[in-house]
């Protein structure tokens, strides 16, 4: 039966039904490689950068208050860092405190989901390229300011 299916997919003139069999194929095949490359880019570890939230807040209009409010939070994170394991495991480390948790991505790759504490922090992938990420809580309204991270290099690179 398969060869007949096959022969009638690749032999002959395409119908409509086989189109649409062929395209939602190809469809799955590009959400599943993209959520595969992104989860690709995303493992690693990754430190929080101060310096370019604080310019990324004032290109998005944030106001001076809110910059305080970030950095402010920030002199308490420390150097923080935080590990995704491509197992779906997640380490967050800060100067006295390490944690565990797990992440996973959702919404075709657009969206991160943490779980450090039992509580879950989603986060839109606003920005993932080179080393540099930039994550904005959804469902923190409080914390809602873009975080962003730059991605610790091997020593070997």
């Amino acid at each position: 039966m398969l060869e007949s299916v096959a022969r009638n997919v690749f032999l002959t003139e395409p119908t409509a039904s086989t189109m649409r069999i062929f395209f939602v194929m190809a469809l799955i095949l590009l959400v599943s490689c993209k959520d595969q490359t992104i989860k690709n880019e995303l493992t690693g570890t990754w430190n929080y950068d101060f310096e370019a939230t604080r310019t990324e807040m004032e290109t998005r209009g944030a106001t001076q208050s809110e910059i305080n409010f970030m950095e402010s939070l920030f002199r308490s994170l420390g150097q923080a860092q935080i590990s995704f394991l491509d197992n779906g495991d997640l380490n967050f480390q800060m100067t006295d405190l390490s944690q565990k948790g797990t992440w996973e991505l959702r919404d075709k790759g657009s969206t991160l989901a943490m779980d450090l504490t039992g509580s879950e922090q989603i986060s839109a992938i606003d920005y993932l390229g080179g080393d540099t990420l930039i994550l904005v809580p959804l469902n923190e309204e409080e914390l809602s300011f873009p975080r962003v991270l730059t991605q610790q290099k091997d020593a070997s690179e």
